[in-house]
């Protein structure tokens, strides 16, 4: 088993559009467990809705210290 600990299906380096995909090929791989990286506030609502949707998929809900200004909605 192999566990993904910092990958970003949110944000600015997001791999949103092919989830379901990406989701297949680390199955495919072998990689079991995701953990999707929030860098910024816009980023928490989209990783939350992602592991909601998806088992084997945890986030860590952070923000990166260039966007420690902004402000924190939802």
């Amino acid at each position: 088993m192999f566990i993904d600990t910092h990958c970003h299906l949110v944000g600015d380096y997001s791999l949103a559009h092919d989830l379901d995909g990406i989701i297949e090929r680390a199955k495919l791989a072998n990689v079991d467990k995701l953990i999707c990286a929030t860098a910024e506030p816009t980023d928490f609502k989209p990783a939350i809705e992602i592991i909601n949707k998806y088992d084997n998929v945890f986030a860590t809900i952070g923000i990166h210290p260039e966007h420690t200004h902004e402000e924190i909605n939802d």
